[in-house]
């Protein structure tokens, strides 16, 4: 993390961005509820009564539902604000500067990644084609329903610990499947809920034939040894930077 964030230093300096790069482990304001509205206090127990101060707490724009609310000393903070909201989530407020500079970061990625699409689709056509369900030909399977439908791609850990979804972790019976069409519904990041529909004979057909593997994940692969393993996000992810190389790091 430490690594992370030099670089990201370096990056902002080089923008002529002026941030200071912190975390909620380091002393903040907090809030706490007081009849109607708040109070806030600083790291040693006083009340706040600074007007300038609760005026740039006002101006965070902090959700009235959130607890455990921290609030940066630093007015150019990276994270302004961190707090927990319904579902006991921790949720961040990020300084403008951060988030403008993350977009123009994200834009150059996306460009990158851009140019090398048609390498990456012509490779995935070609694992497709490949004979019985080894492993590039599901992963090229998932590269392709992520292409097609942008299903986040989700991850065993948050599935454990949120009961919620993405693209890897899709259970057997969360796809409705025919010959021409793949239909998927599940309970996606945040609890938002996912229809997706897909007419495509030929993933389709790929997708029931996984279905149809012992298990209840929905993309599994044979292994050399016959034996049946769940893909991971980080299969996914490792098999587009072996594709894409650098513009997927």
């Amino acid at each position: 993390m430490a690594e992370q964030l030099a670089i990201a230093e370096e990056l902002a300096q080089t923008a002529g961005i002026n941030l200071v790069y912190v975390n909620d482990d380091d002393p903040g304001y907090a809030r706490k509820r007081c009849g109607r509205g708040f109070t806030y206090f600083h790291p040693d127990g006083t009340r706040v009564q600074d007007q300038a101060l609760r005026n740039r707490f006002a101006e965070l724009a902090i959700p009235p539902a959130w607890t455990d609310v921290w609030i940066c000393l630093e007015p150019n903070g990276h994270i302004q604000a961190t707090g927990r909201d319904d579902a006991d989530r921790k949720q961040y407020i990020y300084h403008p500067d951060w988030e403008a500079m993350r977009n123009e970061a994200k834009f150059a990625r996306i460009y990158q990644f851009g140019k090398v699409l048609p390498t990456i689709r012509d490779v995935v056509d070609a694992d497709l084609r490949k004979h019985h369900l080894p492993r590039e030909k599901v992963l090229a399977l998932t590269v392709a329903l992520l292409d097609q439908t942008h299903i986040r791609i989700g991850n065993s850990s948050y599935t454990r610990q949120n009961g919620s979804f993405g693209l890897t972790t899709l259970q057997d019976d969360h796809a409705e499947i025919s010959s021409t069409r793949v239909v998927i519904e599940f309970s996606g990041k945040s609890g938002v809920e996912h229809h997706i529909d897909l007419r495509n004979p030929r993933l389709a057909r790929l997708v029931k034939a996984c279905q149809e593997l012992p298990g209840q994940r929905l993309f599994q692969y044979e292994a050399e040894d016959g034996a049946i393993s769940a893909v991971e996000s980080g299969d996914v992810n490792n098999y587009l930077r072996t594709i894409a190389g650098e513009a997927f790091s």
